[in-house]
């Protein structure tokens, strides 16, 4: 990680300016365990620390000139200690390499300075939060505070399964020309085929873009990485445009298909694309395969749901008994998966305000 990531980091930024109290011991957890486990960083962490400590406050922007300024200056100070002033030896610079580094190091600060003040990093962190602030219509979030994944059911019909600590924010309505809602943390989306009305995902620095299909986002608070991970379907990935916008950029952005992957990280031109791990790929042959029923008990179909979608269905095993299903769910939704399921027995299900789904018994096999 350079001393341009870091300084770019939201939690970095907290770790070095409150580094005690109990709101930072999360930040001061992750930064101290991954630098311990990468010690590359450390010097460049420390470089970025002092930085930031030294540019905290009301300080006057750094121009070029006076960058060029202090360069200069240091340039003649070394200049000047190379000459012998004492009588006793004098060891020259180029045997105290760490005399070079520390002039490189005050250099590298002060063109870091003006950078960051030049593009105005002064300003609020560009994450969640500063993403929503700029959102065309008022949004509203689900957040998941419990252990268990939470589901939320978007104004489209589209699936969200958000994992603890993850929050989503979108509007009542989506705009007639995309869809778009803002991540923080790790959430499951399955989204509804709308090609005339893309859905776009903007979580951290990276904008993801389908028509409709499954995919995983990693967008931690914490932590200079995003990442993607397509189930079916495809899906474009590019970082945050400054003006938002369904298409995505000539340059920059990567094309994702099913079991691929991208990760992107602070600062980068564009995400690393990857394929999955092949032991735990999915293909749509043994995805459909799974929703292929005859004369399947309803207890027995729940319990497939629960297993390809990682969820727990509030339902009485009884109430089924008698409850039998021959059908082939291939490319639905799990909403419109569960439509097709209760309308063929009766049944209903709703939306809990934990975000459960519970099943309740019909009529239709009793």
């Amino acid at each position: 990680m350079t001393p341009q990531e870091l300084i770019d980091n939201k939690s970095f930024r907290r770790w070095v300016f409150n580094p005690v109290g109990d709101a930072a011991e999360a930040d001061r957890i992750y930064w101290e365990n991954l630098l311990a486990e990468h010690p590359e960083y450390q010097a460049n962490a420390e470089l970025a620390r002092q930085f930031l400590l030294s540019a905290r406050g009301d300080l006057p922007a750094l121009s070029d000139q006076l960058v060029s300024g202090h360069i200069r200056k240091l340039m003649e100070r070394v200049e000047t200690e190379r000459e012998p002033i004492y009588e006793t030896p004098v060891v020259p610079l180029s045997r105290r390499p760490w005399r070079w580094m520390a002039i490189a190091a005050s250099v590298t600060v002060l063109l870091l300075a003006g950078v960051w003040t030049k593009r105005g990093w002064m300003t609020p962190d560009s994450g969640y939060e500063a993403l929503k602030e700029h959102a065309p219509t008022p949004l509203t979030e689900v957040a998941n505070s419990g252990t268990a994944p939470r589901l939320v059911r978007l104004p489209d019909g589209s699936l969200v399964k958000l994992q603890q600590g993850a929050r989503i924010s979108f509007p009542a309505t989506f705009d007639a020309g995309q869809r778009e809602v803002y991540l923080s943390g790790t959430a499951f989306f399955e989204v509804v085929k709308n090609p005339a009305q893309p859905f776009l995902v903007y979580a951290n620095q990276l904008t993801t873009r389908v028509v409709g299909t499954s995919f995983t986002i990693y967008a931690p608070e914490r932590g200079p990485t995003t990442r993607v991970v397509v189930r079916t379907g495809k899906v474009a990935v590019y970082p945050v445009q400054p003006a938002k916008t369904a298409t995505p950029p000539a340059t920059h952005t990567v094309m994702l298909t099913a079991n691929q992957q991208a990760t992107y990280r602070e600062g980068a031109p564009e995400a690393e694309k990857a394929n999955v791990d092949a032991r735990v790929t999915i293909t749509p042959e043994a995805l459909a395969s799974r929703f292929t029923f005859r004369r399947t008990p309803l207890p027995a179909v729940f319990e497939t749901i629960e297993q390809v979608y990682g969820i727990k269905l509030l339902y009485n095993a009884g109430d089924f008994t008698h409850c039998t299903l021959t059908t082939r769910l291939e490319n639905e939704s799990l909403f419109e998966k569960l439509d097709v399921i209760t309308a063929s027995t009766g049944a209903t299900y709703d939306l809990t305000p934990d975000g459960s789904i519970r099943i309740l018994p019909g009529q239709g096999c009793q």
